[in-house]
């Protein structure tokens, strides 16, 4: 009975550890800062959006800034105030 336990339990376990210390956005290609208007701290990159209750974004997204705000977006995805589309 022991040994069906540890079968059992330890695929969940290291599943759920794995995703663990894991931050929002983690997984995302953020690209450079390269846009004319990258680090003033909004979000310019169209593959984003405000959270629900989150601000960040700014206000005329075009798709050239596509990729090239990668610092203000990472920050505000991390901070949980923007989510990517």
């Amino acid at each position: 009975m022991r040994k069906i336990a540890i079968l059992v339990l330890a695929p969940s376990l290291a599943l759920s550890v794995s995703g663990c210390n894991m931050l929002p956005g983690a997984s995302i290609d953020y690209g450079d800062d390269t846009s004319t208007w990258a680090n003033d701290g909004e979000c310019d990159d169209p593959r984003f959006e405000n959270a629900p209750n989150g601000t960040g974004m700014a206000a005329v997204l075009l798709e050239q800034d596509s990729g090239h705000d990668a610092t203000d977006c990472r920050t505000l995805v991390e901070a949980g105030s923007i989510v990517e589309k």
